[in-house]
C-alpha cells in the first residue's frame, strides 16, 4: 500500500497563485508592509505590496536595538510612505524612471511596466549618514502568471503524467499495463523501476 501525500507541490503553488492574486486586488485599495528588523542592530528590511506592485527592500538603516530579530506589519492608504525621508538625488533606478514619477516623490519608482531595480548612494535617508538601500519591484500580475504557468505545468505536464501512470501500474513511457511484467515493458522496452 502506498501512502499519498496530503498536499502535492503543485497544490501549494496553486494556493500561492490565488493568494498573490488576492494580494494584488487588495493592493489597488490599500497597501501592506511586512517590516523585518534583522541583526543585532535591527536593520530595516521590508516586503511591501501597494499599487499593483510587490517590493522587496534591503537597507542598512539601524532601528532601535530592542526591535532586533522582530517583525511588524503595517497596512493603510500609504503604509510605506518613506519617500519624504529619502534624498531622491541619491537614488539610482533601472530602468530610468520618468521625470513625473520622480517629481511626485514616488517610492519605489515605477520603472518599466512596474519592474524596477533601485539602489542608493550613501546617505539616502536623511538624518542617517551611512544609510544605503537596494530594492526590487515586480508587478503582481507577473508573479501570478509565473506561479500559474508553473502550477499548470506541474499538474498536467509530462512529469505529472509519468507519476499518474506509475501509480496505476502502467509504463511511464508508453502507458502499457505492467502488472504482469517484471523487468522491461513488453511494448516499448523501457526499464521498469522497482520501488
Amino acid at each position: 500500500m502506498t501512502v499519498k501525500p496530503l498536499c502535492t507541490p503543485w497544490v501549494l503553488l496553486a494556493l500561492a497563485t490565488v493568494l498573490i492574486g488576492a494580494l494584488w486586488a487588495r493592493s489597488l485599495r490599500t497597501g501592506d508592509v511586512l517590516a523585518l528588523f534583522a541583526c543585532s542592530d535591527a536593520r530595516l528590511q521590508a516586503l511591501a505590496s501597494s499599487q499593483g506592485r510587490l517590493c522587496v527592500l534591503f537597507t542598512n538603516v539601524p532601528i532601535v536595538s530592542e526591535r532586533s530579530w522582530t517583525a511588524m506589519y503595517v497596512a493603510g492608504e500609504r503604509p510605506a510612505d518613506i519617500a519624504g525621508e529619502l534624498d531622491p538625488g541619491l537614488l539610482e533606478v533601472w530602468p530610468e524612471t520618468p521625470a513625473w514619477s520622480r517629481a511626485a516623490g514616488r517610492f519605489p519608482a515605477d520603472g518599466l511596466f512596474g519592474f524596477s531595480l533601485g539602489r542608493s548612494q550613501q546617505g539616502v535617508v536623511t538624518d542617517v549618514p551611512n544609510s544605503k538601500l537596494v530594492y526590487v519591484t515586480v508587478p503582481h500580475w507577473s508573479a501570478v502568471v509565473v506561479c500559474g504557468l508553473t502550477t499548470t505545468w506541474m499538474a498536467v505536464g509530462p512529469g505529472a503524467r509519468r507519476t499518474r501512470r506509475r501509480a496505476k501500474g502502467l509504463c511511464e513511457q508508453c502507458g502499457y499495463d505492467l502488472r504482469a511484467s517484471s523487468d522491461r515493458c513488453p511494448e516499448c522496452g523501457a526499464s521498469i523501476l522497482q520501488a
